[in-house]
């Protein structure tokens, strides 16, 4: 009963303040082979273009800060996710802060072929 509480006050929290951050990831294409997770620091980051390599579009990720979070945050959460899909890279496309104060980014995990 007390680690119920201590999770439900730390859940209420969190609602509160608006400082969870949330990922949605939706599948646009099969793997082109097999891939293992890899840390976060594998993956690779793309802001103005994505790579000339050849690559395979396999994911897009949504992510969402808590009011007031730093983007490097929603950014690195995204990061730590494409690495435990396996991707190679993630290209974000779509950066902004919206009236609340909360960060939202997306991405495409990519998979080099």
């Amino acid at each position: 009963m007390r680690q119920l509480l201590k999770f439900l006050s730390v859940g209420s929290f969190a609602l509160l303040c608006g400082c969870a951050a949330g990922l949605v990831d939706t599948q646009v294409n099969p793997m082109p082979h097999a891939v293992s997770p890899r840390p976060a620091s594998a993956v690779e980051v793309f802001t103005s273009a994505a790579p000339t390599r050849e690559h395979v579009d396999v994911s897009m990720i949504d992510g969402q800060g808590g009011m007031g979070e730093d983007k490097a945050v929603v950014l690195g959460e995204m990061r730590t996710h494409a690495g435990a899909l396996g991707c190679d890279g993630l290209v974000i496309s779509q950066e902004h802060t919206d009236e609340s104060g909360k960060t939202n980014m997306r991405g495409t995990c990519i998979v080099y072929k």
